[in-house]
């Protein structure tokens, strides 16, 4: 008789243990709401529209003419680096609203963007965020440890002075 006991005992902490499984059931998809502002001063999109707790979601940002990134705001999450455009967060167990922020540059002024390749090598800021043609930019670059400056590259209407200098 005992071992019908324990069989039945052991049976019925399997279907709770599977009705636990069926009520939990599968991680739910959340929104990703990414906005700009001011409108008219960009774009920016998420790499997926819904995404579930614990998955990277990727955002990327480009300006408008007349208009230079400056930074993310979130809501319901924490970017990993709110001042580049293109940039990365871990979704929480809700909906996350991003905006994308854009300044309008002086008339007659072009944003400067400076990046670095790969994401993880460094830093590299540019003295001033707009320019106009003719004006001279100072570019300043930083390895991080594990990594070298090799060189800067640009368009081909932007002359750089010393493209294999830092700064």
């Amino acid at each position: 008789m005992k071992d019908m006991t324990t069989t039945r005992s052991f049976l019925a902490a399997l279907a709770v243990i599977a009705l636990a499984l069926a009520l939990a059931g599968p991680a739910l998809a959340a929104n990703v709401n990414v906005g700009v502002s001011p409108m008219g001063g960009g774009t920016a999109a998420p790499s997926v529209p819904d995404a579930v707790e614990g998955e990277t979601v990727s955002l990327t940002a480009a300006s408008n003419p007349g208009f230079r990134f400056e930074s993310w705001a979130a809501s319901g999450a924490t970017v990993a680096d709110r001042t580049s455009p293109n940039t990365t967060f871990t979704m929480p167990d809700r909906a996350v609203t991003m905006t994308a922020n854009f300044s309008q540059l002086a008339p007659g002024s072009h944003a400067v963007n400076v990046g670095v390749s790969p994401a993880d090598g460094g830093t590299a800021a540019p003295d001033k965020t707009g320019a106009r043609s003719g004006e001279t930019v100072t570019l300043t670059a930083a390895s991080n440890p594990g990594y070298r400056f090799e060189r800067w590259t640009a368009p081909d209407n932007v002359a750089l002075d010393n493209a294999n200098s830092p700064s």
